[in-house]
């Protein structure tokens, strides 16, 4: 079974254009998903989906260091993703363009969280389809 995936977007604004890596990785038929780019690639925020044995309802519990504003797009990923493949989700996420437009965080946010369908059909072709 493949461990690995990765995939690349191109977001292109006004004034330049980036490039935003997502890099999956299996623990065992759990994901971490890493999401990063622009000027200066990090981690912003972290978010890990589960369902709750108990309540039989999906958490999320996000870290985010201040002063950061990725938590928004690693909870509703690591959610939208721990939902649809019935798996513990760990989504980091850190990007950052210097002087940005809002026009072009609204872009980023899109590609992000449009990723899903990206992400869930290549756990499902890699991991799944190759058991």
């Amino acid at each position: 079974m493949k461990d690995s995936f990765s995939f690349i977007k191109t977001c292109k604004s006004k004034d330049r254009t980036f490039i935003i890596t997502f890099k999956a990785l299996l623990c065992g038929k759990d994901l971490s998903l890493s999401i990063y780019g622009g000027d200066k690639p990090h981690i912003g925020a972290s978010s890990l989906a589960f369902l709750n044995p108990k309540t039989k309802d999906i958490e999320v519990k996000t870290i985010e260091i201040p002063t950061h504003k990725e938590a928004l797009l690693s909870e509703k990923l690591a959610l939208s993703l721990s939902q649809s493949l019935k798996v513990s989700v760990e989504v980091n996420c850190g990007i950052h363009l210097d002087s940005i437009e809002k026009s072009t965080i609204d872009d980023i946010c899109t590609i992000v969280l449009e990723s899903d369908k990206e992400v869930i059909r290549l756990y499902k072709s890699f991991c799944i389809g190759s058991n």
